[in-house]
């Protein structure tokens, strides 16, 4: 993968899309996800579900990446494919540079 489909945790471990969706295998309850790292330094979790507490992933998140960036849900109906046909679960917009 890319580095744009990777996200740098605070203690400067490289979570790929691969590391990451095994975590979220665990909440059964999730159709679908997209994590984007925004441009303001935010984790931003996109997600088809019914489930209305989602404490237990925003635990999870802060365990895998840190305490550092603030974590927020969007309830979605869908998450769109790309024009290759497959969808990205991680999208890295903040894009720090990685050496």
């Amino acid at each position: 993968g890319r580095i744009s489909d990777s996200i740098l945790s605070d203690d400067h471990i490289l979570i790929t899309a691969a590391t990451f969706s095994t975590y979220m295998q665990e909440y059964k309850y999730i159709e679908k996800y997209q994590l984007i790292y925004t441009e303001e330094d935010t984790l931003l979790l996109k997600v088809i579900t019914q489930e209305t507490d989602l404490s237990e992933i925003e635990e999870m998140m802060k365990k895998v990446f840190g305490n550092r960036r603030p974590v927020l849900f969007e309830r979605v109906t869908e998450i769109p494919n790309e024009k290759n046909g497959k969808y990205k679960q991680i999208i890295n917009k903040f894009e720090r540079v990685i050496k």
